[in-house]
């Protein structure tokens, strides 16, 4: 009794556990959420979650939690500049997503991993990962739109850290494509205002305001609520740039003082320094000199190394001109060497990317250069091998030609007899087939007779008495004691002429004499289809010419034992039947979309309907192939040669 109690036991507890399990997945999923929310903020308290999400997913075997746990720590390590700790996270949350086989988020790390060669300078590296990673994500059914969105970005940094600003471009602008399938307005206006700051770098003005404004529609709907202020400051300051630029002073004061509104809402958070940098460009394009600068001293930072090689280069020319038509030539000198010193650096930075990339391109020419010669030698290895066997395939070709010239020369006298032994048994043969068709022949015109007689005489005697047993019913009271028997019988008669009229069809060559061989088919594909149980089509081309009578009954015959398997083992929903004559050749096909067949076993256990399609193909000097489609069904094609047209009168 114990041993059955157990497992009864153990199913119940089975729902338990797995109730527990997924409990357990569930705040595994809500302390990702929480460390991925506070990681940028707060990267030790995101570590510490990470750590235990780590050790609770692999405790419970959660690979989705072990994966994406591994990402975040990655994204962590990078932020400390440890790259070579992220590229480990990373590579172990690649292992884990491909084992789950979400190509998504395979394609999602392959993105972060792309993201640290960037940083390392490593650009045709970052180029192969991002390539290799849309590729992925395109041969998705389903691919995630916004993954793909960033990918397109991400390629388009690295042309642009790459100095090639077409290509930089070009990606951009696939990159917003991709985000405006996702409907996420947010992420379709950060890629439009990454391009309208290509365009805004390449000196297209118009095409960078058209963009600029198309973002601030997108961005400043969802800005009260998800914190995009810092976005739409920055495309007022863009815009302002663009006007300043165009000398439309005053649309770029009101650009300006909706970038000041939107910094407000950042608070403590906001970052002034472009704000002061270029309203104060556009006070020195106005000659107002003494508000520039104090603009131009409220952008200068505290800790200079805050900004950036042109930022730098930027602030201190423009201090360098106000301070010269100020007439402080002491302090415009000051900036002015700063601003050479800046502008050294930018060469120097500049030369080291142009000497990376050259490297980088001598490093492939050399490795293709190496790859062909390397190529070249296994050619022609390849080439000396390849001489050597065929010579001795041709040495051994000739001496099997003479062996086997010899032993022909043996044979010849009893091929010859052979020959004429078969050109004997060939006449006889043809005398024998004439015989049979004759025969067959023959029998086909007697069935013809019998079934005219049963369709003709017996069929109208009995549509005769069914009418007239009609005429009766109808005068006879439906609540009589024979009425039913009455009705029996005459149902009976209906039935007893439809059998009579379906063997006088099948024996049909009555039908078949007078109205030709297309009629009648056309007749019976419809009859079939008439039953409600398959969709018949049936086509004929050339057929205009009567083919004899030997010929069209045998035609007939076979194309009803193949609708007959049709119907009897196919499972079929749809038939197709075509009959075409071209160049003195019948071909004939019937098509079905059921079951198919193991054309083999067919062969090996061949009925009495193959063998009667195989004797009468034989009459008419015919060929039969059966074929299996690989989208379910099964056709067969028979070609039967035609003799020309004076055969058939004589």
């Amino acid at each position: 009794m114990r041993f059955r109690i157990l497992p009864i036991i153990s199913l119940l507890l089975l729902p338990c556990s797995l109730w527990s399990q997924r409990i357990d997945t569930t705040a595994i999923n809500k302390k990702f959420a929480r460390a991925y929310n506070i990681y940028e903020d707060s990267l030790e308290v995101a570590q510490q979650i990470c750590a235990e999400i780590l050790k609770g997913s692999i405790e419970i075997g959660y690979l989705k939690g072990q994966g994406d746990a591994n990402i975040l720590l990655g994204a962590i390590y990078r932020n400390r500049r440890k790259i070579p700790e992220s590229n480990a996270y990373f590579l172990q949350s690649l292992k884990i997503r491909r084992e789950i086989g979400d190509s998504n988020r395979v394609s999602a790390v392959l993105n972060n991993l792309a993201t640290n060669q960037l940083e390392e300078g490593k650009y045709d590296a970052a180029i192969a990962t991002v390539s290799y990673a849309i590729n992925i994500v395109e041969a998705c059914p389903k691919p995630d739109y916004a993954v793909l969105g960033s990918e397109y970005l991400l390629l388009s940094n690295i042309y642009d850290e790459y100095l090639e600003p077409e290509e930089a471009n070009k990606y951009a602008i696939k990159s917003l494509e991709a985000y405006q399938k996702t409907s996420n307005q947010v992420l379709t206006g950060k890629a439009m205002y990454g391009l309208a700051n290509r365009f805004l770098v390449a000196g297209k003005q118009d095409s960078a305001l058209v963009y600029f404004d198309l973002t601030y529609s997108y961005l400043e709907r969802s800005a009260p609520h998800s914190g995009h202020w810092s976005d739409l400051s920055n495309i007022l300051i863009n815009k302002g740039i663009i006007y300043t630029q165009l000398g439309n002073y005053l649309l770029a004061d009101e650009c300006f003082e909706k970038a000041e509104s939107s910094l407000k809402q950042l608070g403590d958070q906001a970052d002034y320094f472009h704000f002061y940098l270029n309203k104060g460009q556009l006070r020195i394009a106005q000659s107002n000199w003494k508000s520039g600068l104090d603009l131009l001293k409220k952008a200068l930072p505290e800790d200079l190394s805050d900004l950036d090689f042109l930022e730098r280069l930027y602030l201190f020319e423009d201090l360098s001109d106000v301070y010269a038509q100020l007439q402080q030539f002491d302090s415009a000198y000051y900036f002015q060497n700063a601003a050479y010193a800046v502008r050294d650096s930018l060469y120097n930075e500049n030369k080291r990317k142009e000497f990376v990339r050259f490297q980088t391109e001598r490093y492939k020419r050399e490795t293709a250069q190496q790859a062909l010669s390397t190529q070249k030698e296994a050619s022609r290895a390849r080439l000396f091998l390849q001489s050597s066997l065929l010579l001795l395939v041709v040495v051994l070709l000739i001496a099997y030609a003479y062996y086997q010239r010899k032993k022909a020369f043996k044979l010849i006298q009893a091929q010859q007899e052979l020959l004429h032994q078969q050109e004997v048994d060939e006449l006889i043969q043809n005398s024998e087939l004439r015989f049979l068709s004759a025969g067959i022949e023959g029998r086909e015109l007697e069935k013809e007779q019998i079934a005219r007689e049963l369709h003709d005489q017996l069929g109208s005697t009995l549509v005769t008495l069914s009418w007239q047993y009609d005429a009766i019913l109808e005068n006879t009271a439906q609540d009589s004691g024979n009425y039913g028997s009455m009705l029996k019988l005459n149902d009976s008669l209906k039935r007893l002429y439809q059998d009579v009229r379906q063997i006088a069809h099948q024996l049909g060559a009555g039908v078949l004499e007078r109205a030709g061989l297309i009629p009648v088919l056309n007749e019976l594909c419809q009859a079939i289809e008439s039953g409600d149980r398959i969709e018949v089509s049936f086509s004929h081309f050339g057929m205009e010419t009567r083919l004899g009578f030997t010929y069209e009954i045998n035609i007939l015959r076979i194309i009803q034992e193949l609708i007959s398997n049709v119907l009897k083992y196919s499972k079929a929903t749809q038939l197709m039947v075509q009959i075409n004559q071209i160049d003195q050749v019948v071909n004939i096909m019937v098509e079905d979309n059921g079951i198919g067949f193991d054309q083999k076993m067919t062969l090996q256990r061949a009925g009495t309907g193959l063998n009667n399609i195989e004797a009468r193909l034989r009459t008419l000097n015919g060929t039969l192939q059966f074929e299996n489609r690989t989208m379910g069904g099964t056709t067969v094609i028979l070609n039967i040669p035609m003799p020309k047209p004076e055969r058939f009168n004589d």
